[in-house]
């Protein structure tokens, strides 16, 4: 008589807990519904959704769009990833979609499934498959800024406008801005354009393989090491064209022989040799450096163009910087949509500007600014008025000596240049003595 109860109570239990199946599919839409079940097209997820109910053996399919990511995403081991599949689409048959490079109009959202990290992210991290998907804007500060290939596989992508960045204290960081490949990964048929990283090429790894993959116009952020000042303060450098910059603002409070720049405790006062804190207060001097008048840039002290700068190091003359800017104008990546002249977004930081609608401009997008690794940030003062986030302005000087400045606004597409006044601030950039 037990032994029949329990018989029962197994069956029982079998038909209301039946063995849970693993979903082999899960379609997904930038409209889809986490609440959805995956199983079509009109019932399709959200992809965090789709990703977090995947498990070894599915296949998630994108339909064209673009997906727009606040944090990376991560493709697990026997996970894959297929996108293109417009709106023409049915099922998962894949006669029926468009890889990405395909067509004269593979960037628009109707024809593209759209992995976009707008700067706040790596794009993915992949252990499984990722196929057939745009891999934009990605950012990191790390290696791979686009894919973070750890085993898996990455084909028939575009993988473009994705940078990959480093820190003083993690100097080996900052390979790959395209992709990174690690534990025998792979990057099979894709095209890799327009990346960035701090060094070595769009693509980087410590093991994996290449196959039949398009890599053009990618650049390198390159550095010749760090220089410090007579204060002690320690600053990155970057090389751009053949010329190599201090990628920080200046700020120091003193000559290279120790002979102290005065501190303008009166924003309006008639001290030209003076130096101010941007915003007014010191707690700004990491980020934006010190602000100094034009005559405490000194370019007769102690040499006719050291100023305050480390040994070794100068105040840039105009034709200098004309020589930065022809460099930039040359070189296609450089340039706003290649646009001519249009490359104060490669100079300019990727923080603390005002926004403005303008495309082109440094304060539209500015995580697609800083291409060349310059870092120009926004600080200067006119009299007691300070104008952070909108200018960043730049002393100079010509082969008479005259003060001019290099700037940079958030309403701007390019540089330009100007005399410098006498009751303004600025910063200071040094470049290293040729």
């Amino acid at each position: 008589m037990i032994k029949r109860f329990f018989t029962c109570l197994m069956i029982s239990i079998s038909l209301i807990c039946p063995t849970l199946q693993a979903q082999s599919s899960i379609f997904v839409k930038t409209d889809g519904n986490n609440s959805n079940d995956g199983l079509t097209w009109e019932t399709a997820k959200l992809l965090d959704g789709a990703l977090a109910a995947a498990t070894s053996g599915t296949t998630i399919y994108l339909k064209t769009g673009v997906y727009k990511l606040t944090t990376q995403l991560t493709i697990p081991a026997g996970v894959r990833v297929a996108g293109g599949f417009a709106a023409a689409s049915t099922g998962t048959d894949t006669t029926q979609r468009l890889y990405p490079g395909t067509q004269q109009t593979w960037e628009l959202e109707s024809n593209s499934s759209i992995l976009d990290a707008n700067g706040n992210s790596r794009v993915a991290t992949v252990l499984g498959t990722l196929e057939g998907c745009i891999v934009r804007n990605g950012y990191i500060l790390g290696n791979g800024g686009g894919v973070y290939i750890d085993g898996g596989t990455v084909s028939h992508c575009v993988i473009i406008r994705n940078r990959a960045d480093n820190t003083l204290a993690t100097p080996e960081m900052g390979k790959g801005g395209g992709a990174y490949l690690t534990n025998n990964g792979s990057l099979i048929n894709c095209v890799v354009s327009y990346n960035l990283a701090k060094e070595g090429l769009a693509v980087a790894g410590d093991a994996g393989e290449l196959i039949n993959n398009t890599i053009t116009q990618n650049s390198a952020i390159m550095s010749c090491g760090t220089v410090a000042d007579v204060d002690g303060n320690v600053y990155p450098t970057v090389i751009i064209g053949s010329q190599c910059w201090m990628a920080e603002n200046l700020r120091t409070k003193h000559y290279a022989d120790s002979t102290e720049i005065p501190y303008n405790t009166s924003p309006t006062s008639a001290n030209r040799y003076s130096y101010s804190y941007p915003g007014g207060d010191a707690v700004n001097v990491p980020v934006y450096g010190l602000l100094y008048k034009q005559y405490a840039a000194n370019i007769t002290y102690p040499e006719n163009w050291q100023g305050p700068c480390p040994t070794g190091w100068h105040i840039p003359r105009n034709v200098e910087v004309e020589t930065m800017i022809t460099y930039l104008n040359s070189t296609y990546q450089y340039r706003y949509n290649g646009r001519s002249s249009c490359i104060a977004k490669a100079l300019a930081s990727q923080n603390y500007w005002n926004a403005y609608p303008t495309r082109g401009t440094v304060g539209n997008a500015p995580f697609t600014n800083n291409a060349t690794g310059f870092n120009a940030i926004p600080a200067f003062q006119i009299g007691s008025v300070f104008r952070m986030l909108t200018r960043s302005i730049y002393v100079s000087f010509t082969y008479s000596y005259s003060y001019y400045t290099y700037y940079y606004y958030s309403d701007f597409s390019n540089y330009q240049f100007s005399s410098s006044y006498s009751n303004e601030y600025y910063s200071i950039r040094c470049l290293r003595n040729e």
